[in-house]
């Protein structure tokens, strides 16, 4: 039997299609960029879809060609945020010449509390407004809340077979680390939508407050934590 010949390639998109699909993501892009503005302004739940589409500057009807509602917009920006917050975590070098693992732990820690710092917005309805939304969106943000917690375990876990945290029941542990964290956070967040004009550092020392709190109750050796937050991180981020 001859051999079948190949099937032909599929024809290339034209430019214009390309256009048109670069086009529907831009507009897609303007709406979610226009929400975390509305939500930052107003707040999530004093936010409409008019308020959102009055921001990105388009039609009512071309806001429901993507989303069916305010909720599967803060939907979205809740699975952006957590991705954001794990592209935080660097993996523990334990390498010749790395920094400490301590140091690197704390720098860890350091990167997500400025990636929540950053997604003000977002953040304020993950640690403060989960109790007004609507069933779907709770059930989100509470997941969200667990896939952090499994988080913090596994971190915990590296952690131990490092020999940097001490031998706990690391689900306990998550628990009390990840709920002094949330409430601190919440705190801060809650401060700042008061009309908090603290400088940033202010901010920065609160951070550093908060993560040494924290690890001082999970590591082996907790005075080594004494150490400055970071300080290769540039100014405009603190």
């Amino acid at each position: 039997m001859e051999p079948k010949a190949p099937s032909p390639p599929p024809p290339a998109a034209d430019g214009r299609t390309l256009r048109a699909q670069r086009m529907r993501e831009e507009t897609r892009e303007a709406i979610l960029q226009a929400a975390r503005r509305a939500f930052r302004a107003q707040g999530y739940h004093a936010s409409s879809v008019a308020d959102i589409v009055g921001q990105a500057r388009v039609a009512r009807g071309t806001f429901y060609i993507y989303f069916r509602s305010k909720q599967d917009v803060l939907l979205e920006l809740i699975e952006r945020f957590l991705q954001e917050i794990r592209q935080q975590v660097r993996r523990i070098d334990t390498s010749a010449g790395a920094a400490p693992p301590i140091h690197q732990v704390r720098d860890n820690l350091a990167r997500i509390f400025r990636c929540i710092d950053a997604n003000e917005d977002v953040a304020a309805v993950v640690f403060m407004g989960a109790a007004g939304l609507d069933p779907a969106s709770r059930a989100r943000v509470e997941a969200f809340w667990a896939r952090i917690e499994d988080m913090v375990r596994d971190a915990l876990a590296v952690g131990q077979g490092l020999g940097v945290v001490r031998p706990c029941h690391r689900p306990t542990a998550a628990i009390m680390a990840l709920g002094a964290a949330r409430d601190a956070t919440a705190r801060m967040l809650a401060e700042r939508e008061a009309g908090d004009t603290r400088p940033p550092h202010d901010r920065e020392r609160f951070l550093s407050e908060m993560i040494h709190f924290i690890l001082r109750g999970l590591l082996r050796q907790p005075d080594l934590v004494e150490l400055p937050v970071d300080p290769a991180q540039p100014t405009e981020s603190r």
